[in-house]
């Protein structure tokens, strides 16, 4: 959110923006870092949940798709944001 409404660029390093005692680039670097944080959490838990998963699949496999209204809705949102980054929408749009 902060770096959705921080001011664009050279604006941010003219104004000596900052939100937090952090400017723009603070910013960014935290948002790289709790990235990386996230995605070496989640790489824990899929290693050390591998199995859980794996049997919780093969049993839903098994069963069926019971809750398609929801999968087409979850479906249709993440496409939505997909064509929406493609065209470059605010605030989906590349940076």
């Amino acid at each position: 959110m902060v770096l959705y409404v921080a001011p664009p660029g050279r604006l941010a390093n003219w104004s000596h923006w900052t939100l937090v005692s952090l400017d723009k680039s603070g910013w960014q670097a935290f948002t790289r870092s709790s990235r990386r944080c996230f995605l070496v959490a989640a790489a824990f838990h899929l290693f050390f949940n591998w199995k859980v998963l794996m049997a919780y699949l093969k049993s839903k496999i098994t069963v069926g798709v019971r809750m398609k209204r929801e999968l087409a809705l979850a479906s249709a949102i993440v496409a939505s944001i997909f064509v929406a980054t493609l065209a470059g929408a605010p605030p989906f749009g590349r940076s």
